[in-house]
């Protein structure tokens, strides 16, 4: 850049510049013109050098500045494209406070001068104060806390500079600014940092929320306070008659405790989750079971995701792992569900998943616990017949005291549960494993097999078959004791959705007989030409005098 500037021209050191009350902005802007560029022409007679940086200082991008570059050509200040670079640099510097040297400190400036804060579900908020740009000189106006007060500008100002926005908003906003300032970053550049900037402030923000929650166990005396707020929710929220309040607590106790190990886990901690357990919260609709777990989750409303079975079971949904808590308020198409694919997700560390429009995989981490509310039972929700181990129904009462729903400290629950003590279900795994079995969905060769009466008449009247026509003795072979239950099947199940085929039922019946023999009323016997044949373990008698 050329310093050369001791020989001015004529016209900058002609006679003093008459100094006249400006009109408007253009005009005193012009005015200052004169004045500083009679100053440094003074300055050049007197062989002093001007800085072209000063003009950097002196601009006002928003204006005209053609005096102020005429004059910097004309004495070899600068040139041309050197101006026009300072009212770029200029520009930048009203826009950001300073010129950004990276795409990661163009971010860490915006975030500062916004206020912009991100939370863990990814919502960002941010604290601009409302301008509008003038027409005539394009220059901001900022409204000041006197115009706020008048509702039409409170307004305005709402619905078009709002408090929130989402990562897309801000990459574009970045994109639009990088443009405008003509920064020469590139877009992957941008993308990259504000990637960088959220994931880092989501990490920041999990750390804070943990705290929150308790990082650290509680006082005895506030243990004690705790368990009487505990005792108080059972006892006036759900419905005792079904399960004692102890249990109650226990299973909500659980739910936060697997929730605070997993977000322990998330930074590479290993507290293990044993015996995975999601709560189902039952009643009737319009009861508070929404209200209730909608107050439970507050403390951690940011980590919470509501989902349904079909999200659940979709591979290419990648972003719901990373929440800490998945809601599924009426348990939304639990039926149609593949219910072995839930219960791995319910118990994985870490899933296979597919980006969508790719063919490849991914492992992601599943850092979710899941909760549920549902009007029907667990059985009707879950339909498997192996078990349902996973799930736990809690009785919601049918008339919940609502002034101690709405005044419970929610945190308080929170931070009584230890995520390093031992797993709060460890008193009732017994009981529990007995509930889990009474309210499970029987398959139909189960249902069958806890009714079977080798002297019952047949299922189809005078038209079937008993079991004394198709046995000999106790034996009998697995295509009539087939061609029994299938009768039974048809009587019960009308219509010819889920009827078994012969190899379904054979395989139903052997899983039932390894895995629950006091159920089956059968063995196995030996493999004859027609096939294999079932002992029936009854009394003896009993099968005899039928057949008889």
């Amino acid at each position: 850049m050329s310093n050369t500037n001791t020989n001015p021209t004529n016209e900058t050191t002609s006679t003093p510049i008459q100094v006249v009350a400006p009109t408007n902005k253009w005009e005193e802007h012009n005015q200052f013109q004169r004045q500083m560029i009679q100053e440094m022409a003074s300055r050049i007679v007197q062989g002093d050098k001007v800085d072209p940086a000063e003009f950097e200082i002196l601009v006002d991008p928003n204006l005209d500045n053609s005096l102020f570059r005429d004059f910097a050509l004309k004495n070899g200040i600068c040139t041309k494209s050197q101006f026009a670079d300072i009212l770029r640099r200029a520009k930048i510097k009203e826009e950001l406070g300073t010129i950004p040297v990276s795409a990661t400190h163009l971010v860490d400036i915006v975030v500062k001068r916004d206020k912009i804060e991100c939370q863990y579900d990814g919502m960002l908020t941010r604290s601009v104060t409302p301008h509008m740009i003038c027409p005539a000189t394009g220059e901001k106006l900022f409204y000041d806390a006197e115009s706020m007060k008048d509702e039409t500008v409170r307004t305005y100002c709402e619905f078009h500079f709002p408090k929130t926005l989402n990562f897309l908003d801000f990459e574009r906003q970045l994109r639009i600014l990088n443009d405008d300032l003509k920064l020469g970053f590139s877009r992957d550049a941008i993308s990259d940092a504000l990637t960088q900037w959220y994931e880092t402030s989501k990490k920041a923000r999990l750390y804070e929320l943990y705290g929150h929650i308790g990082a650290y166990p509680l006082l005895p005396k506030e243990i004690q306070d705790a368990e009487k707020v505990w005792h108080d929710l059972a006892a006036k929220v759900f419905d005792t008659s079904h399960d004692s309040e102890e249990f109650v607590i226990a299973v909500l106790k659980k739910f936060i405790w697997q929730t605070k190990r997993k977000i322990r886990n998330a930074p590479g901690t290993v507290l293990p989750v044993t015996n995975h357990l999601m709560p189902v919260l039952l009643g009737p609709q319009g009861v508070g079971k929404s209200t209730f777990v909608n107050k439970l989750i507050t403390p951690l409303r940011e980590l919470t995701l509501e989902v349904d079975f079909r999200m659940i079971e979709d591979d290419r949904n990648i972003d719901i792992w990373s929440s800490f808590i998945l809601f599924l308020d009426e348990m939304g198409y639990a039926s149609k569900a593949n219910v072995d694919t839930i219960k791995h997700c319910i118990t994985a560390n870490h899933l296979a998943r597919r980006p969508m429009r790719t063919n490849t995989k991914v492992m992601v981490q599943q850092n979710a616990t899941f909760i549920g509310c549902s009007n029907k039972t667990v059985a009707q929700l879950i339909k498997d017949p192996t078990g349902i181990r996973r799930f736990v129904g809690l009785q919601f009462s049918s008339r919940p005291c609502w002034q101690t729903m709405n005044s419970i400290d929610y945190s308080l629950l929170w931070l009584s549960v230890d995520p390093n003590a031992a797993d709060p279900m460890l008193p009732f795994m017994g009981f529990l494993t007995v509930k889990q079995e009474d309210e499970r969905e029987k398959g139909r060769v189960e249902e069958w097999l806890s009714v079977f009466d080798p002297n019952a008449p047949s299922s189809r009247g005078d038209y079937g078959i008993t079991f004394a026509q198709i046995s000999k003795g106790n034996r009998v072979q697995a295509s009539d004791l087939f061609q029994l239950y299938s009768e039974w099947e048809g009587v019960m199940f009308p219509g010819s959705y889920g009827r078994l085929s012969i190899n379904e039922w054979g395989h139903e019946m052997k899983r039932l007989m390894d895995n629950s023999p006091g159920k089956v009323p059968f063995e196995k016997g030996t493999r004859s030409s027609r096939g294999q044949t079932y002992i029936y373990s009854g009394p003896y008698e009993v099968a005899v005098r039928t057949r008889l």
